[in-house]
């Protein structure tokens, strides 16, 4: 990593932790009032993440971000051709905001000390947002299983089918599928750790 990129980490840094520190040592109503009951902050904090979550998601890969992240990041075809990946570009603060932009848990950890200060200034709107963006990222998660799930199940109902007819299966993705290399996938996903696959 070149100085001065490490420069600009270090102040965004140091900016994230002022801020966190600001955020814990302001005596606002409503962050009193949530820690003196566990079970509202417990759930305040699983609001939090879900918001968090989804707008990390947002502003990362999102096309309605595209225009915050395009001065700091390279467009260019993914390796799996299914899509556009983003990298950071350049040196200095325009290399450091686009490794944030491409980061999620970057982009919502700052989005989440963001939500912090609304709440702390307007409780009964950021809950609302806050609740909107939880529901978005608990959508989000449902849509990805039930894709996957079809997916899986459309794979496996057509080397089903190929089997019984003795043929084999070109996947774009995969290369040629029969019911032996269907099983060594999931053998190698196995050993790898991956449960799902």
């Amino acid at each position: 990593m070149k100085a001065k990129t490490r420069e600009m980490f270090v102040l965004l840094l140091l900016l994230f932790t002022c801020e966190v520190v600001t955020g814990i040592i302001s005596k606002s109503a409503s962050f009193i009032s949530l820690s003196q009951d566990w079970i509202r902050l417990s759930l305040f904090v699983i609001l939090l993440g879900l918001a968090a979550f989804r707008v990390g998601r947002a502003i990362s890969y999102n096309y309605i971000f595209s225009w915050l992240r395009a001065p700091f990041v390279d467009k260019h075809l993914d390796s799996s051709g299914a899509g556009d990946s983003e990298d950071p570009k350049g040196e200095g603060i325009t290399r450091v905001m686009g490794e944030l932009l491409c980061c999620p848990i970057c982009t919502g950890t700052w989005g989440a000390i963001v939500m912090l200060g609304f709440y702390a200034v307007r409780p009964a709107w950021a809950m609302v947002f806050m609740a909107v963006m939880a529901a978005s990222a608990i959508a989000e998660y449902l849509h990805w299983s039930s894709e996957r799930d079809e997916w899986q199940g459309r794979m496996a109902r057509e080397i089903s089918g190929t089997e019984n007819q003795g043929k084999t299966v070109r996947y774009p993705m995969l290369g040629v599928i029969n019911r032996k290399s269907f099983e060594n996938m999931f053998e190698d996903a196995e050993e790898k750790g991956m449960d799902d696959f």
